[in-house]
């Protein structure tokens, strides 16, 4: 089974973060979708009575990768991520040594002024044609 990366699909930040894993995960193990698609409010609807600790459906403020078993977010995310890339993003991988709090912390703050720093866009990223199977909505 794929893991499922929703990111927020009118961050600029987010496409770019998306556009350069891609390259990277040369083992095809991530899909994608954005936090404002369907599969995403599917995904938390289909989980919403199970014990798993579920992100908040309201806020594209975080990134969420979900295993089939559980939901990443925030560094934990961007962790389990780097994790499964190959070449150079993957020495990023180090920095899992950290404390949470810390790094959930430089997150948060990159998130909180994501539009500011990097803008948004008025629609989400259009993959190409060699792409559009590794993202589902």
């Amino acid at each position: 089974m794929h893991q499922i990366i929703f990111f927020d699909g009118v961050c600029n930040l987010c496409n770019f973060f998306v556009q350069l894993i891609l390259p990277y995960d040369t083992k095809k193990v991530f899909q994608f979708a954005s936090l404002q698609s369907k599969t995403y409010q599917k995904i938390l609807q289909v989980y919403s009575s199970s014990d798993l600790l579920l992100p908040s459906s309201s806020s594209p403020s975080t990134i969420v990768l979900f295993d089939g078993e559980r939901f990443y977010l925030q560094s934990s995310a961007i962790f389990q991520i780097l994790k499964h890339l190959s070449g150079w993003l993957h020495i990023f991988y180090i920095f899992r040594f950290l404390p949470i709090w810390f790094t959930n912390a430089v997150y948060n703050w990159i998130a909180g002024n994501r539009y500011k720093i990097f803008g948004r866009s008025d629609t989400c990223l259009v993959p190409s044609v060699e792409l559009k199977n590794r993202f589902l909505d």
